[in-house]
């Protein structure tokens, strides 16, 4: 659970009480009911075994309008995606229904949730070799297509760049190859999510961070591999980030 307060200004007040006069009265919206609507006037049988409080139907409501407004379309797109929830978990856990995913916003969200939530969403599946490497998706234009930047999120999960904590939904998709100077193409085994302050960084001159992918005999075959300047180490050593796969931290001495 994520605990949180706000202060909202009039105009906000009065939308959410608009909203919550018809979305958060008893027996709509009611998670214990197998059906629910907000179109017709519940009957009496439903709103008598409704036995949550005021603020759990404000809570139930809420989620169910900002579902609405996502399901819409209407939000346009946000970083070459459309605003939306972008879900990542492993075959097992999908199988076993435990454990939790990862949101692009870095989020942890049960598995038991996360399929009630595919309910209403439309699916992506991205695929993934033995080693961790993405299978290959390659697209020749400059702007990395919308199906590359999911296989992104799911194999990078935040900022690539060494100790940053950024989520995917706050990254860009960079070229490991540069687009000019080294022919690069929009492959999605050669994209990196970096935040843009991050991005700021990467080059291809001597004083620039740059990205590599991690080799088949790298110990994490296909990572991004961060390589600092001369000025920040001298010996240039390839850096990664574990933040976002924190089971890694166990290899580390």
């Amino acid at each position: 659970m994520t605990k949180g307060s706000f202060c909202v200004d009039p105009e906000l007040r009065a939308y959410l009480e608009a909203a919550f006069a018809k979305y958060a009265k008893p027996g709509v919206l009611n998670p214990a009911d197998e059906a629910s609507t907000v179109e017709e006037e519940p009957a009496a049988e439903t709103v008598k075994r409704d036995d949550r409080s005021l603020e759990k139907r404000q809570h139930d409501a809420l989620k169910a309008i900002l579902r609405d407004a996502l399901a819409s379309g209407t939000l346009g797109q946000h970083r070459g995606l459309p605003v939306t929830v972008v879900v990542t978990m492993t075959v097992k856990e999908l199988e076993e229904a435990s454990g939790t995913a990862i949101t692009g916003g870095g989020s942890l969200v049960p598995i038991r949730e996360v399929l009630r939530m595919a309910r209403h969403a439309r699916h992506y599946l991205a695929l993934f070799d033995d080693a961790g490497r993405p299978i290959y998706l390659g697209r020749s234009k400059r702007i990395a297509q919308g199906d590359q930047r999911l296989v992104c999120f799911a194999k990078d999960k935040g900022c690539t760049f060494p100790t940053c904590s950024r989520p995917a939904n706050m990254c860009a998709c960079h070229h490991c190859r540069e687009w000019v100077a080294q022919l690069g193409l929009t492959d999605v085994d050669q994209l990196a999510l970096v935040c843009d302050t991050h991005h700021r960084l990467a080059g291809v001159k001597d004083t620039d961070w740059h990205a590599i992918v991690a080799g088949a005999d790298h110990k994490y075959p296909g990572r991004v591999l961060w390589v600092p300047p001369k000025h920040i180490d001298p010996t240039r050593k390839p850096r990664i980030n574990h933040y976002f796969h924190p089971h890694e931290y166990w290899d580390l001495d």
